[in-house]
């Protein structure tokens, strides 16, 4: 804890001070914003200076920080003050019981930013969100998890509790989530990100405390999809090839289901398995949800039917269930309805109104693995030529 009250009510945020005004401010009583309980100063040559909670304090905060959670906070608001930016260290709201690492005010809204460097529940993540939420606050949160910065799209693993922090601050723009290191002094954002069961596909963009501003954390950019398409053949390879004595559950009733239907995921489409967008909004992997999509809706209608995104819907509904772990996304539009753009840039549909469909080509499945692999490499290879054509009307013949 870096600030407490002193004995007139007043915070001292206590690493503004030098070693020497340190040494005089410990014969002080000072009190901490959460329970009010007396704590003390520690300081010392391998630790921040910062305020604890004696041994048999009850207080929620009595557990403390590490050293990197200190240097974090303390780096994070150094920042913000040479913007000029108005903000607080460790501000404690009482109506919600709740202290914010930094409250900061920015163009006449409110955001707490929560520099994370432990494990967090998602209930309590999505309890301390509500809270601030109800105060008209945002919560930025900022994983303290060392990253390296990639210079081109790659394979990331995430946390369980990272994959919590996704932004996605206008439809318009791809989610992000935010790394802070104190040792590199540089925030770092995955940028796009494909989920592919515990990885992710994206960017992970360096950007020096000293280079960035505030604003520049809700300017995310944009790269052509060719990129995820140039990765992705790799995973419809994996998907059709991979062996594995342990599934996990969701792949083991997949392939149980998928045997009963008569199928291999060899023998599936080159159409099922595609990246879109948001499909990290959707629990299964891609191949699962688009399977079902496909063999259940979409394979069985006759070449000329008409079809609504609402019904298409309705089948992702029944059998599966959309994420409810995110809570920072703006779930528009859905993977859903990417998925079946995607598949009328295929050549698999016409779209005849704002949400209607027309069939007018049948999927090809596959009888050999060597069919598929081919079958899969033209598509990507079509994908990649679109996604480099600029015109909006780009379709498969």
């Amino acid at each position: 804890m870096l600030t407490a009250y002193d004995d007139q009510g007043k915070p001292v945020v206590l690493y503004r001070y030098s070693r020497e005004e340190i040494k005089r401010l410990k014969s002080r009583s000072f009190f901490c914003p959460v329970c009010q309980e007396n704590v003390y100063i520690r300081a010392g040559d391998q630790v921040i200076p910062h305020f604890a909670h004696f041994q048999n304090s009850a207080c929620t905060e009595r557990k403390g920080e590490g050293e990197k959670h200190r240097q974090g906070k303390i780096d994070l608001m150094n920042w913000l003050m040479e913007q000029d930016i108005p903000a607080v260290l460790e501000y404690y709201l009482p109506r919600i019981q709740q202290r914010a690492d930094i409250l900061v005010k920015w163009r006449n809204r409110w955001f707490a930013l929560e520099y994370q460097c432990s494990s967090i529940s998602r209930e309590m993540l999505i309890k301390r969100t509500r809270s601030y939420q109800r105060m008209g606050i945002t919560p930025i949160w900022i994983s303290g998890k060392k990253r390296r910065a990639t210079s081109k799209a790659s394979k990331i693993n995430l946390t369980h509790y990272e994959r919590f922090f996704f932004y996605e601050w206008d439809a318009r723009f791809p989610p992000v989530l935010y790394f802070y290191n104190p040792e590199d002094k540089a925030i770092l954002m995955l940028q796009q990100p494909y989920p592919v069961k515990s990885s992710f596909y994206g960017t992970l963009r360096r950007y020096p405390l000293s280079r960035i501003s505030f604003s520049h954390l809700f300017q995310v950019e944009r790269q052509p999809d060719s990129w995820i398409y140039s990765s992705w053949l790799n995973e419809k390879i994996k998907f059709r090839t991979y062996r594995s004595r342990f599934f996990s559950h969701d792949d083991h009733e997949f392939r149980q289901w998928l045997y009963q239907l008569g199928y291999h995921p060899q023998h599936l489409p080159s159409a099922i398995h595609l990246p879109t967008p948001h499909h990290f909004y959707i629990k299964p992997p891609p191949y699962i949800w688009q399977s079902k999509i496909v063999l259940l809706f979409l394979h069985p209608m006759p070449v000329g039917s008409v079809f609504s995104i609402k019904q298409l819907s309705h089948v992702m509904n029944r059998h599966n269930s959309f994420s409810t772990d995110l809570p920072f996304v703006l779930r528009s539009p859905t993977p859903v309805e990417e998925y079946l753009h995607l598949l009328c840039k295929c050549g698999y549909f016409d779209q005849i109104g704002p949400d209607r469909f027309r069939k007018v080509r049948n999927f090809t499945f596959f009888k050999t693995l060597e069919q598929a692999f081919d079958g899969d490499k033209t598509l990507i290879k079509f994908l990649l030529s679109c996604s480099s054509n600029t015109s909006p009307h780009c379709r498969r013949r």
